[in-house]
């Protein structure tokens, strides 16, 4: 069991550390670059699809546009009948995003994206039991 934690704490250690070069690197946090790293992959995102593909809520992914916008990182624009927007990024996040060390969405994406299908499955059930195991709201929340 002990030997269990500590490999959490390797993982969060690992991506703490990651976190840290691309802060370093970059100036911006390592969910910036990840965001910026999706509209550097698919231009012109709505704010509900960068939330999809960050797994995040869309007001968090609201937020995190906000910011980048505010560092003139990216940009808004919004379509013809002006209800919808779309984010890009501005020349400025572009140059940001090429100082990122890789991976930028992140190590443990990147690690997990590796793994074959059967071992992530299993993987999945065996974090879902762990979080059923605290029984907090948020590991409840988890799970959806």
């Amino acid at each position: 069991m002990l030997a269990v934690l500590v490999q959490f704490r390797d993982v969060v250690r690992a991506m703490r550390n990651h976190y840290r070069l691309v802060e370093r690197a970059t100036g911006i946090s390592g969910a910036c670059v990840w965001a910026m790293s999706e509209l550097e992959s698919a231009p012109g995102l709505r704010i509900s699809e960068l939330a999809a593909q960050l797994a995040i809520h869309q007001s968090t992914a609201s937020n995190l546009v906000e910011r980048l916008a505010a560092a003139g990182l990216v940009e808004r624009r919004a379509d013809a009948d002006r209800r919808i927007a779309h984010v890009y990024l501005t020349r400025r996040g572009r140059l940001a995003l090429q100082r990122a060390p890789p991976p930028r969405r992140g190590v443990l994406l990147e690690a997990l994206a590796r793994l074959p299908a059967t071992a992530l499955a299993r993987l999945h059930d065996d974090l879902d039991a762990l979080l059923a195991g605290i029984g907090t709201d948020e590991a409840q929340r988890a799970r959806r």
